[in-house]
């Protein structure tokens, strides 16, 4: 482990935060390419398009002069008006970064749930633990150490008096921003002439949606997912997992065409095949496991369940095939996986039920039979 990530996970551990992905800001995006001069417009052009949504697209009042920051998500919403500044060679380089950067918060965020994950004796116990010749799998001591004292009651006490005397020396340190937009907002509430505003804003579906047929547009070859980058396999698999497993069907209004199923499913098993392509512990850092312990108390499926099941497999091996994926999906405890593997299964069984198409269908129950009877 580099001793800058270990300097920052113990921060967060001592913090008791999660690593935070960086935010890109629009002025430095433009000075990169000589371009900072044109700042100020490229700002109010996406406010203008009503881009700015408090998460991936935020307002920054405290720089010099005021500017927007944006994160991976937001950059793919912005492409259009970032492109008309920066050239395509400059965007694409600035939206491989940011998914990087994006990639790399997730992992460092894996190991600090994994870490939060262990009780307080698992923890202690494992200094006492021999160390293996792979020093990537043993948690370093220092880590331990500060979770352990992260958990003390006087240290939260500490943390949240800490917390409270920072917001009030930045209220003190900013007040005159502040003041400024609180009057602001005051008098245009007081103005007769001011109407509310119903401000359009994108579901996530459809922020997803955008940046999954952004993704197909730039990459031809989408379709051969031998020829992908592992980065650009990584993101394929993150977009179209969180569209599809969220994008309402209405298949079941209509009896569908067997043209419909068929199409539907080439999509969905693509992504299926991507997510086969990738290693376990890769999907583990894309999509952390639900942190819920109780699902032997209660006969559910949780985290331990999780667990036992990507046990049977090489952590650092792709998982295989789609139908593999499938059945490691449909026992893996994470709200976006499970939407976009129910999604999947529904349509193999629509194919077995309007088509008579059973083979896939056949295939993964046949599959979950072997895999619970071993």
């Amino acid at each position: 482990m580099k001793e800058e990530t270990k300097k920052e996970l113990l921060q967060n551990l001592r913090n008791r935060t999660s690593v935070q992905e960086p935010m890109f800001d629009v002025y430095k995006i433009l000075e990169n390419s000589n371009l900072e001069a044109w700042g100020r417009l490229c700002c109010n052009r996406i406010a203008d398009a009503l881009l700015v949504d408090g998460k991936h697209i935020e307002l920054n009042w405290i720089s010099t002069p005021p500017s927007i920051v944006m994160d991976c998500v937001g950059i793919v919403k912005s492409e259009d008006i970032l492109k008309s500044y920066i050239s395509a060679e400059a965007y694409n380089e600035l939206e491989d970064f940011a998914w990087k950067m994006h990639d790399h918060a997730r992992s460092k965020n894996y190991l600090l749930d994994a870490l939060r994950g262990y009780t307080s004796k698992e923890l202690r116990e494992f200094p006492k633990k021999p160390k293996s010749k792979s020093s990537e799998n043993v948690l370093h001591s220092d880590l331990v150490r500060a979770e352990l004292h992260s958990r003390q009651i006087y240290w939260r006490a500490y943390l949240r008096i800490r917390e409270w005397i920072d917001d009030k020396l930045f209220y003190i340190k900013n007040y005159s921003i502040v003041h400024f937009i609180k009057e602001t907002v005051k008098d245009f509430n007081k103005d007769p002439d001011h109407k509310p505003v119903s401000i359009p804003k994108k579901s996530k579906n459809e922020i997803f949606g955008d940046a999954y047929m952004r993704f197909i547009k730039k990459h031809k070859e989408y379709t051969d997912l031998q020829k992908m980058s592992q980065e650009d396999l990584k993101k394929f698999v993150f977009l179209g997992v969180n569209y599809f497993g969220k994008r309402p069907d209405h298949t079941h209004r209509i009896t569908p065409s067997e043209e419909d199923l068929e199409a539907k499913y080439m999509q969905l098993n693509h992504i299926m095949q991507a997510i086969g392509m990738l290693t376990p512990t890769t999907l583990m850092q894309m999509f952390p496991i639900i942190k819920d312990y109780d699902g032997k108390k209660y006969g559910e499926k949780d985290y331990y369940y999780t667990m036992k099941a990507i046990g049977r497999l090489n952590p650092h091996k792709p998982i295989g095939s789609s139908q593999q994926a499938a059945q490691l999906l449909w026992d893996y405890e994470n709200n976006s996986l499970r939407f976009f593997s129910i999604k999947w299964v529904g349509c193999i069984s629509d194919l077995a039920i309007y088509a008579n198409k059973k083979d896939e269908h056949d295939a993964f129950y046949k599959g979950l039979e072997s895999r619970y009877s071993d």
